[in-house]
Order: C-alpha cells, then sequence, then structure tokens
C-alpha cells in the first residue's frame, strides 16, 4: 500500500477473512494487527462513513499505532466534529446525501440526556463538568465548535437565550482534499489551544429570561414551518401555508392554532449556512 492514501474495505474484509482465527496462543502482533483492521472498518461503516462504503483513509492509521494510547484521544468529539461538518453540507446548495454517525443523532433526538446518562457504566460518567465547555470539536482537519449554551436543558440547567454562534465563513467547504497552507496551520494552532485549555471555557449556567424575550429571540432565528405542497390535500383543513415573515407577524399563534399534520416545527440545522447565529 506504499504511496496510497486509501484502501477498499472490501480488501480489509478478504484479509481478515483468510488469516486463522484469534486463539488464547495467538501472538500478540497478530492480535494488534487484527483490532487495527478491524477498527479501519469500524471508523469508515460506523464512526466516520462518507458517501462512498468502498474506502477508508489511511490517516487513522497514525492513531492506532499505538493501541494502549486509544483511550488518549477524544473520540467522541471527533465523532461529533465530523456528524456536524456533515449535517451542515447538508443543509445548504444542492445536496443529495448526508454522512456520520446517525445512530447518534437519533439516539439525542428522540432519548432525554438523563436517560442516556443513567444507563452508561461508571467510566463513561466521571468527568461530566467538561460536557459544557465550549471547546473545539475536531476531527483530523475538521473543527466545528461545542457550543452547550443552546441546550442547558439538557445538562439539567434551565435555558437562557444563547449567545450568536460565530463560524469562520465557509468553513464547511474544507475537506481533506484542501491544501494545507500556514494559515491553516495557525488556525489548527489556535484550536489545539483553546482544547488544551477546554476546562477554563465551561458555558455559563443560563438565568431565567423573560418569555417574551425568548420567544422573541426564537422566532427570529427558528424555521417553525416547513411543508412540502405536493403532499397537501384538501382534508387538511388545519394547516398553515405561512411561512418566513408571514408567519413571524402572527407572533407564532397561527402555528400553535392551525398547524397539520404535513407541518413540522424544526430548529435550522446550521447557522454557518442559514445566517441566523444558530448551530446544532
Amino acid at each position: 500500500m506504499s504511496g496510497q492514501n486509501r484502501v477498499k474495505i472490501s480488501a480489509l474484509c478478504t484479509y481478515l477473512e483468510a488469516e486463522p482465527p484469534v486463539e488464547a496462543n495467538t501472538q500478540q502482533d497478530v492480535v494488534d494487527r487484527h483490532d487495527r483492521l478491524y477498527l479501519l472498518i469500524i471508523f469508515r461503516g460506523i464512526l466516520f462513513p462518507n458517501s462512498s462504503s468502498v474506502f477508508v483513509s489511511l490517516r487513522y492509521l497514525v492513531f492506532l499505532e499505538h493501541l494502549d494510547r486509544l483511550g488518549d484521544y477524544s473520540w467522541g468529539g471527533a465523532v461529533l466534529a465530523y456528524l456536524y461538518r456533515y449535517l451542515c453540507r447538508a443543509s445548504i446548495g444542492a445536496v443529495s446525501d448526508v454522512c456520520g454517525f446517525f445512530a447518534l443523532l437519533q439516539l439525542f433526538i428522540w432519548t432525554p440526556y438523563a436517560v442516556i446518562l443513567d444507563g452508561l457504566p461508571a467510566f463513561c460518567r466521571p468527568g461530566q463538568g467538561v460536557w459544557r465547555s465550549r471547546c473545539p470539536l475536531i476531527h483530523l482537519d475538521i473543527v466545528e465548535d461545542h457550543m452547550p449554551e443552546h441546550v442547558l436543558r439538557q445538562f439539567g440547567h434551565t435555558q437562557s437565550i444563547p449567545p450568536d454562534v460565530r463560524h469562520e465563513f465557509r468553513h464547511y467547504q474544507r475537506d481533506d482534499r484542501a491544501a494545507v497552507d500556514d494559515a491553516f496551520r495557525a488556525f489548527m494552532g489556535v484550536q489545539l489551544h483553546r482544547w488544551q485549555h477546554r476546562l477554563a471555557l465551561l458555558a455559563v449556567v443560563g438565568h431565567l429570561t423573560p418569555i417574551q424575550d425568548y420567544m422573541r429571540w426564537y422566532h427570529r432565528i427558528t424555521r417553525r414551518l416547513i411543508d412540502n405542497p405536493a403532499l397537501r390535500s384538501a382534508r387538511d383543513v388545519g394547516y398553515s401555508t405561512l411561512v418566513g415573515d408571514e408567519a413571524l407577524a402572527t407572533g407564532g399563534r397561527t402555528m400553535i392554532t392551525h398547524i397539520g399534520v404535513r407541518a413540522y416545527v424544526l430548529p435550522r440545522a446550521c447557522g454557518a449556512c442559514n445566517g441566523d447565529g444558530t448551530d446544532i
């Protein structure tokens, strides 16, 4: 594989199938080799999938050189950074596919944090304070900001109006094909410094905001009504066609009293793409 930066997953599977099974007396270097290959398959097939399920990047190998140090890396942060980046891309332009660990997204949408935390083993729960850090989430050359102020209720705190999200303009356009120049090295140096000081970047717990102020902010940053006109029928008596400024002018009353079976309330997915200062 000299000179290659990726390999077919089918080649890894074929190799592993041809190998004798690992047993108690198998030499450690053989066990480690199998572990690395299985991890590469898990990385591309589950944690960091892309639109092509054929190849896996060999850039992950550098992190697998010392298997006993795997726990030193923030794999959870890397998974979130990768997922956030591709959700951001999927919300713009004529994008027809999306990548990422969607099992994680589905879990957090339908299950309260408290239920998830109660079901975790003890070794997953130490250091929960850092979960509220406003630190960068990093996956190789992908950097996405963690914004816990937008989901304080998930951490058991009162949700107030969060500060605006400030992204590098068009940050979502960068991928592993982009050049690594001096400007990007300087940018990554700043992000790594922020990560190293993540305990000093904990989000301030919100205070109770007057409901009128909170709803005014919520209406400004949220796309509240979405629909597909092709699915509309004459039976949708309560269906509301109000969107955008027209919906805002109603102060939310139309959304509450006339929402139809095919109109849903959804937050915008990516502030960097929508220009509204919000993010997931």
